[in-house]
């Protein structure tokens, strides 16, 4: 069961932030690889909204929206939702998410795309999008059209960052 909890905000990463940033992913996932994904996606300057969670004691959450192509398109990629191991099963994630979406959907227009399970994508809107083709392609890819964006279909390209990955 999922308890939500008060934050002091949700906000826009900063460059202050980066550091945390890095720790929280480290401590998330624990590998280098989401924090390395991330850094190269804001070195390249590819992240095209990146929101953090603060709570009293430092950041509870991250999510990260990058720029991606989907049939020559503009398209977002959602990836990666983190939550530090102390706040799971809070609403964090959720709460970063849906926060991300209301802000995209004030300017852009075509599709996010996220890599992940039916259960958890679906509460946003997101559907399989098996249309798609992407080396990632398979029944965990999911598509959530904003705006008047076209069927999630064609070759979807990610970052150049998400090779390494």
């Amino acid at each position: 069961m999922t308890r939500e909890i008060d934050f002091a905000e949700i906000r826009p990463e900063t460059a202050a932030d980066a550091h945390a940033v890095r720790a929280l992913l480290l401590d998330a996932f624990e590998s280098a690889a989401e924090a390395d994904l991330v850094e190269a996606l804001r070195r390249d300057g590819d992240l095209a909204l990146a929101l953090v969670a603060v709570a009293e004691d430092g950041l509870a959450g991250y999510v990260a929206f990058s720029r991606a192509t989907l049939a020559g398109r503009p398209a977002l990629a959602l990836a990666p939702v983190a939550v530090s191991k102390g706040r799971r099963l809070e609403g964090v994630g959720a709460r970063l998410v849906r926060a991300g979406l209301r802000e995209l959907e004030a300017g852009f227009v075509g599709q996010v795309v996220g890599l992940g399970g039916v259960l958890w994508y679906d509460r946003f809107g997101f559907t399989p999008a098996p249309g798609l083709v992407c080396r990632w392609a398979g029944p965990h890819l999911m598509a959530l059209p904003l705006g008047a964006a076209p069927k999630a279909q064609g070759a979807l390209v990610y970052a150049p960052a998400f090779d390494a990955f």
